[in-house]
């Protein structure tokens, strides 16, 4: 049963996970929207690779919302879209989108290089969505923005050193090291006519710039304290980037510079012109240096004289994961959007109306019951559209007949008025047949032991209709054949806000061990968060023996076997580690002995091992265990997680 009805909203995707970074209206009143994919399929289009990582994904949406046509770009490694123009040549319209690519094979097949790693590419679609004309550069390194000015391209992004190719041979300009912002002129078949580099002998990185009277102006990153930097970097760690924007003249020569930052990493992801200078938003992750004067970080925008002397800044809210990722111009109104942090650890989409000298008119919010984000707006007649992701469901979201997503994170269109305004200018489809299933709850009746990994089959929210073992990897999809008891990160939400760390962090990785016996009671504040469905992952990294491992319920220390059989947890306890080859067996011993025994055996070098379980009572506290050996660097540390709005089953979904 397909229903139609207007809506503000249009959710795009597959089982998986889609976003939008980028899209733009097109000549003939639609939209063009780019971003990647890793779903298996989508409903009209299939991908070969998308199930191992993700696809570059383009789409084109009719002025309704209704889908026209759709690509994948990729092959078995990540490649994403990350930026997307429309022009006209000889009378016929077509998109160029731009980003990066790690594969060799699929769409990239026929690639000069016999390792994978992020190359620029630049593919040509017609007005009907087939490919044209594509690019790929040698270089290793990223394109972020494109635009046409006469017969040429300009482009910005970044570029290593350690792959040097077509960019790095048609250089103006000295590079400087390691990874350099890039701004290239290119002909209509994409080749370089020059490049121009700025850096220092650390990372740099241009995400956008706009086309002015002289030249350009371009937004980014960088972290060195010498060459381009030199004079202008503002914290004087070289692992720390600020925040940067430069002119350029239009052969490629720097006409000005500044930077803008605090002691941690600072970012510009975009900027306007206005009638005295330039406005960059983007994010401020520490409130001292150049923040010092608020005492706040997060989302940030901060506006330039034309001659790029810094005039002011404001910081809104005050959450350093806030993050202002777009900002256009409409005649006298100033626009920008990003996304910000909610009392549940979850993000969501912000957009605001500002004036020239940076006052905020009005600010609204898109609030879901899990995580929203705005990446791009654009202007069409006298509404705002705005392209993202969400991973929200339910009534309580949406004012709508669709209650549901189309699977983990879907891209999303949607409209505001001129007064920030949701309106219903789309055609929302929903076909039912194609509602994601739930995960039917089963978690048998004892403890699964490693014997039986062959038959067990595991079930979570992310896929309920396929087997663990079959598609698990690190936040992707699938990387060769693994069994269930092999994985090491596969089993957790595709949300990373959806994990919660339960402890505050004593060392960069988690919580290190202290000598001898010990209670390590959950010392985070989470009682607006509701975490009584939660499962929970505990990770021990050792390189000395561990015993008397035991969890905590009020005030009473119980083995893991013991909570089970006492009802403090599901008996569907998930134990592994993190080899497959050397030493497999004696790590397999530890999953079990972790388990019945409470102990961990040193066995060579530095192992982990990884226990996941649900409570099924009020109570949980934290750990216990005793740590035989002297903790140092980070090779001994445990945490313990969260992972909320996620479910593991026994069961396939009906």
């Amino acid at each position: 049963t397909v229903i139609n009805y207007d809506n503000y909203y249009i959710n795009y995707g597959g089982l998986y996970n889609e976003r939008f970074e980028e899209g733009k209206i097109t000549s003939d009143g639609g939209y063009i929207a780019i971003g990647y994919t890793n779903s298996q399929n989508i409903e009209g289009i299939e991908s070969s690779y998308s199930t191992i990582n993700n696809d570059a994904l383009i789409v084109k949406f009719d002025a309704r919302g209704n889908v026209i046509w759709q690509d994948t770009f990729g092959g078995s490694h990540a490649d994403v879209f990350l930026n997307v123009i429309e022009i006209e040549e000889n009378g016929e319209k077509y998109y160029i989108a731009v980003g990066y690519a790690g594969s060799i094979d699929g769409d990239l097949a026929g690639v000069d290089v016999t390792s994978a790693y992020n190359k620029p590419i630049i593919v040509k679609y017609d007005e009907n969505g087939n490919v044209v004309n594509k690019k790929i550069f040698i270089d290793f390194g990223d394109i972020y923005s494109i635009e046409k000015t006469g017969n040429s391209y300009i482009a910005v992004g970044e570029v290593n050193e350690d792959y040097q190719g077509e960019i790095y041979e048609n250089k103006i300009s000295n590079f400087n090291g390691y990874n350099d912002a890039f701004i290239i002129q290119l002909n209509n078949n994409f080749e370089v006519e020059w490049s121009s580099f700025f850096g220092g002998s650390n990372a740099e990185v241009f995400y956008e710039f706009i086309i002015t009277d002289f030249g350009y102006v371009t937004v980014g990153a960088g972290r060195s304290i010498n060459g381009d930097m030199a004079d202008i970097y503002v914290d004087d760690s070289a692992s720390i980037y600020d925040g940067i924007i430069v002119s350029y003249d239009k052969e490629g020569n720097i006409l000005n510079k500044n930077a803008f930052g605090s002691s941690t990493n600072d970012y510009f992801y975009s900027l306007i012109e206005v009638s005295n200078g330039y406005i960059a938003v983007g994010q401020v992750t520490n409130n001292d240096l150049d923040l010092s004067n608020t005492g706040k970080s997060g989302a940030i925008i901060a506006k330039y004289d034309k001659s790029l002397n810094f005039e002011k800044y404001i910081v809104v809210d005050n959450n350093n994961s806030n993050i202002l990722n777009d900002i256009i111009i409409d005649n006298d109104k100033i626009i920008a959007v990003g996304r910000v942090l909610d009392n549940n650890l979850y993000t969501d989409g912000i957009i605001l109306e500002i004036t020239e000298d940076l006052g905020i008119v009005k600010e609204e919010r898109f609030k879901g019951n899990n995580s929203d984000a705005f990446n791009a707006i654009v202007k069409k007649d006298s509404n705002y559209i705005i392209f993202g992701y969400t991973y929200s469901k339910g009534k309580d979201v949406y004012d709508t007949l669709d209650p549901y997503l189309k699977g983990n994170q879907d891209a999303i269109l949607l409209s505001y008025d001129e007064s920030l305004n949701l309106t219903k200018i789309f055609n929302k489809m929903v076909d039912t047949e194609l509602i994601p299933k739930e995960v039917v709850k089963n978690y048998g009746t004892s403890i699964p032991s490693y014997e039986n990994k062959d038959s067990l089959k595991l079930y979570t929210t992310n896929n309920p209709n396929e087997d663990l073992g079959n598609w698990c990897d690190v936040n992707m999809i699938h990387s060769g054949e693994r069994d269930n008891y092999n994985y090491t990160y596969c089993l957790r939400p595709f949300n990373s806000s959806d994990m919660i760390s339960l402890y505050e962090k004593t060392n960069a990785d988690g919580v290190q061990f202290k000598s001898g016996l010990n209670d390590y009671k959950i010392n985070l504040n989470t009682d607006k968060i509701d975490l009584s469905n939660s499962w929970f992952k505990l990770t021990f990294r050792y390189n000395n023996s561990l015993n008397e491992i035991k969890l905590i319920f009020n005030g009473n220390k119980y083995t893991i076997q013991e909570c089970v059989e006492l009802g403090y947890i599901e008996p569907l306890v998930i134990h592994g580690n993190n080899q497959t080859d050397a030493y497999k067996s004696n790590l397999n011993n530890n999953s079990n002995n972790v388990l019945s025994e409470g102990k961990i055996e040193h066995v060579y070098g530095n192992n982990n091992v990884y226990v996941y379980f649900k409570t099924k009572t009020s109570g949980f506290e934290g750990i216990s265990f005793n740590f035989e050996g002297t903790a140092f660097g980070l090779n001994t540390y445990f945490t313990l997680e969260a992972l909320r709005n996620f479910e593991i089953s026994l069961s396939k979904a009906e």
